[in-house]
C-alpha cells in the first residue's frame, strides 16, 4: 500500500487541490460561463451537457428515459485511438444513467457498486453536480508505460431508483489540460425534472435486464 502512495502521491495532491471546486461547487455566474465557453452541447430526456468545439458525443447506446442502462461517450474529433476502458490515449467521459432494483441511500453506497477498490487513491463525498449529491472516486491504472487516470463521480437521485456514472479518463502525462477540460464538462451539467421521476414498471424492468444479461432465471 505504501508504494502505491509514493507512486500516485503527486496524482493525489494534484486532485486533493483540484477537488474544493469539483462539480456542483462552481457558483452560478462561474456555471454560465463555463456554458459559454463550450461551443457543443448534448441533451437527452434527463440532463443537458457542454463540451468543446473540437469534441463529439456518441450516443449510440443511449435507450431512453424508459432503459435500464444508458451509456453515451464524449471525446475529441478526431480521435486518434478509440477509447475504452483502461486506455487514455485521449480524454474521453463515459456517462452511464442507470436504474437500480433498490434504493441507495447515499451517493457513497451507489458509487462502491461500480469501483475498483484495489486501483482507488482518493475519496471524496459531500459534492454536488448538477444540484444533486455525488460521490467522488479517483483510480488510477497502468496503460504500458503510462498513468492513466478514472475520476468518477456518482450522482445521486433521491427516491428514483436512478444513478447516474460520469467517469472522466485520460492520462497522467496531460492531467493538468485534460483534469481542467474535464471539470468544466462536469460543472456544465444541468439535470431536468424529469430525472426525478421512476422508469415505469420500473422493478420488472431492472429484473429482465439483470436476468438478460447475466443469464439468471428470473
Amino acid at each position: 500500500m505504501m508504494k502505491m502512495f509514493n507512486q500516485y502521491s503527486a496524482v493525489i495532491l494534484f486532485l486533493v487541490l483540484l477537488t474544493g471546486c469539483s462539480g456542483g461547487h462552481y457558483k452560478d455566474n462561474e456555471k454560465n460561463e463555463v456554458e459559454m465557453s463550450f461551443a457543443n452541447h448534448s441533451e437527452n430526456e434527463f440532463f443537458t451537457i457542454y463540451y468543446p468545439k473540437d469534441w463529439v458525443c456518441d450516443d449510440a447506446r443511449w435507450g431512453g428515459k424508459d432503459a435500464v442502462t444508458n451509456e453515451m461517450d464524449l471525446f475529441p474529433s478526431p480521435i486518434r485511438n478509440r477509447p475504452i476502458y483502461g486506455n487514455a490515449t485521449e480524454p474521453w467521459l463515459h456517462c452511464v444513467k442507470s436504474v437500480i432494483h433498490f434504493e441507495y441511500q447515499t451517493a457513497k453506497e451507489a458509487a462502491a457498486m461500480s469501483i475498483k477498490w484495489d486501483s482507488v487513491v482518493l475519496e471524496k463525498d459531500g459534492l454536488l453536480v448538477g444540484g444533486y449529491p455525488a460521490y467522488l472516486t479517483v483510480m488510477v491504472g497502468k496503460d504500458n508505460a503510462d498513468t492513466v487516470i478514472h475520476q468518477q463521480y456518482t450522482v445521486l437521485i433521491p427516491c428514483s431508483y436512478t444513478v447516474f456514472y460520469f467517469t472522466a479518463n485520460y492520462s497522467k502525462s496531460r492531467e493538468e489540460t485534460d483534469c481542467t477540460i474535464m471539470e468544466k464538462i462536469i460543472a456544465s451539467i444541468r439535470f431536468k425534472p424529469e430525472v426525478e421521476k421512476p422508469v415505469d414498471n420500473w422493478l420488472e424492468k431492472v429484473e429482465t435486464y439483470y436476468a438478460e444479461t447475466h443469464h439468471l432465471d428470473k
